[in-house]
């Protein structure tokens, strides 16, 4: 604890923010969450260059920017270009815990992939949660997924998700209904386009690695200096 303070004050002093009073008044089961939040600004902080960071406690700034009832996780000028960024911490499967405790050391644990984690629940309501905002302020929107390493959401789940699938079946084992009904990408299906582009790209954070998944065809482009930066994240198809 003493360090993560350290940390929140360091992020303080250098954004004129207040995170560390913020993580001393809020309740327990708020803290992970907010975590996530800071460790979302702490990967954008040490790759780019920031300044004008607000988060969502600081609501007199947040009035200034929009009348909306809208509170983002984050609002930053990155590179030059004004960005919003929504937090989500995907918690441990439950399942996959149980399993982790009665495993003995040293054995192999299957994990549990619940294949419609990303279409449904608390984070798709994230994807359009937005909307509105993004068209007032006319800036891009991110997501960045922080996911506990026993989490069921991965960069091959989240790519399959955002994109297709790009893998020839030799199982012969039918699709389940959640890729049947995303096989073209959430990014690229017309069904979802409506959602879809209005959201820059989504970042994923597992085991310690942060990849990005960019949309392509978001309506709201970014500059070419802030998407080239963001592209060296890139995840790859393998």
């Amino acid at each position: 604890m003493e360090n993560i303070l350290s940390l929140l004050a360091e992020l303080d002093f250098k954004f004129n923010t207040h995170l560390k009073k913020h993580m001393e008044i809020i309740k327990t089961e708020q803290k992970k969450s907010f975590l996530s939040e800071i460790k979302a600004l702490s990967f954008f902080d040490k790759h780019f260059a920031l300044r004008d960071v607000i988060h969502d406690s600081d609501r007199k700034a947040h009035e200034k920017i929009t009348s909306l009832n809208k509170t983002p996780d984050w609002f930053f000028n990155i590179h030059g270009q004004k960005v919003m960024i929504e937090v989500y911490n995907q918690n441990i499967n439950e399942i996959n815990l149980k399993r982790k405790e009665i495993a003995k050391i040293g054995e192999f644990v299957p994990l549990e992939i619940k294949d419609d984690r990303l279409r449904k629940g608390n984070l798709s309501k994230k994807y359009f949660k937005y909307n509105e905002l993004v068209q007032e302020l006319n800036i891009p929107y991110f997501l960045f997924i922080d996911v506990d390493f026993l989490g069921d959401i991965d960069s091959i789940s989240l790519y399959q998700f955002l994109y297709g699938s790009t893998y020839e079946d030799i199982t012969n084992i039918e699709f389940t209904s959640f890729y049947q009904e995303y096989m073209a990408g959430y990014y690229y299906d017309e069904r979802f386009k409506e959602n879809s582009k209005y959201i820059n790209g989504f970042f994923l954070l597992k085991d310690g690695v942060v990849e990005y998944f960019h949309n392509y065809g978001a309506k709201i482009q970014l500059s070419d200096n802030l998407k080239n930066s963001l592209l060296k994240f890139q995840c790859k198809d393998e």
